[in-house]
């Protein structure tokens, strides 16, 4: 195709080619003025989509190699320009020392006959945030463990407490040292899944005031955040051998002052309860039950 100014990629060229190849190998007529504004993005760097990829890597035939090297620069170009800066740009973060970013999290935990919150289970995407690693160490914070186990994606090597503040004055916040399955290199997305057991008490949870004479009550939760990088898609389940009492869900609106609490009941008679978030960056949401033991 012949450039008339400039003496950049001509947009038209690589617009008419794919168009042809695509309708060779699919049998769908692709029309080249339809693509060109597509490749036109993708070709400054403006939006490159996941799909566009795909069109790019069939089209010119891409290695799978090549194809996972395309991806995995896209997925780091979007998260580091246009989500954290847009999440960072409104107010200062604590740097974080993590070696991945959170893209997704599951928190699932299992609540017994007495209110006791007995073990959770995390699985968590991740994107690797070093040049190149083997090792990654989530946090968590918990009261104290009976055991850990890392079910997929890793081995545990090393468990140790952390120097980090505690969101509960209960708890004690402890730092994972996983062993990933090879090298990751950065932009790279893993998944793995840890379980924990507690050893929960009634010196872990958080006394009622009763009145003389009362059976003591106490209050367990278990609560996400907050954290001092943006967390995406988060996910919390509870699952009950029998419906506990007085359940309500709570939103920590900020880190600093933990009496701004939202409280709202939650009203089902079920054994089963789940909250998500898209982002959760700065703030804390979480679970709260009564318990009589």
């Amino acid at each position: 195709m012949q450039r008339r100014r400039g003496d950049g990629i001509n947009q038209r060229a690589v617009a008419a080619f794919m168009a042809a190849e695509l309708s060779d190998r699919t049998g769908v007529e692709y029309d080249p003025v339809q693509l060109k504004n597509r490749i036109a993005r993708a070709l400054k760097g403006d939006v490159f989509t996941d799909e566009t990829a795909g069109l790019f890597s069939f089209a010119f035939d891409f290695s799978y190699k090549d194809s996972q090297e395309l991806r995995r620069a896209i997925a780091t170009s979007y998260l580091n320009q246009r989500t954290h800066k847009e999440l960072r740009s409104a107010a200062p973060i604590v740097a974080h020392e993590k070696d991945h970013i959170s893209l997704a999290t599951t928190f699932v935990s299992y609540i017994d006959d007495d209110g006791f919150l007995t073990r959770f289970e995390v699985t968590q995407t991740i994107q690797i945030d070093v040049d190149e690693t083997q090792y990654i160490s989530p946090l968590f914070e918990g009261a104290d463990l009976e055991s850990i186990t890392v079910l997929f994606g890793g081995e545990l090597v090393d468990l140790a407490d952390s120097d980090e503040e505690t969101f509960n004055e209960y708890n004690r916040v402890w730092k994972l040292k996983i062993k990933l399955p090879r090298v990751f290199t950065k932009g790279e997305i893993h998944q793995f899944k840890y379980r924990c057991d507690l050893n929960e008490g009634v010196d872990d949870l958080i006394p009622l005031p009763v009145a003389e004479g009362e059976k003591q009550k106490y209050i367990d939760q278990v609560t996400f955040g907050p954290f001092g990088a943006p967390y995406y898609n988060l996910t919390m389940i509870l699952r009950c051998d029998k419906t506990p009492q007085n359940m309500t869900l709570n939103v920590w609106t900020s880190p600093d002052n933990r009496e701004t609490l939202i409280s709202e009941p939650v009203e089902e008679n079920s054994k089963i309860f789940t909250a998500s978030y898209p982002v959760l960056y700065k703030t804390s949401f979480g679970y709260a039950w009564e318990v009589s033991p």
